[in-house]
């Protein structure tokens, strides 16, 4: 399956709960947000 690696400034690297995510998207609403996400071991 897919694997998010960074959704907005949360990565594998800074992500501790889901609560980082939500945190994320309340202040990006109505910008534009990067997701990076792995598929078959490529970044797509």
């Amino acid at each position: 399956g897919d694997e998010i690696i960074a959704f907005g400034t949360v990565n594998t690297r800074n992500f501790q709960s889901l609560q980082n995510i939500a945190e994320v998207v309340q202040h990006s609403e109505g910008k534009p947000l990067s997701v990076s996400v792995v598929r078959n071991e490529k970044l797509v």
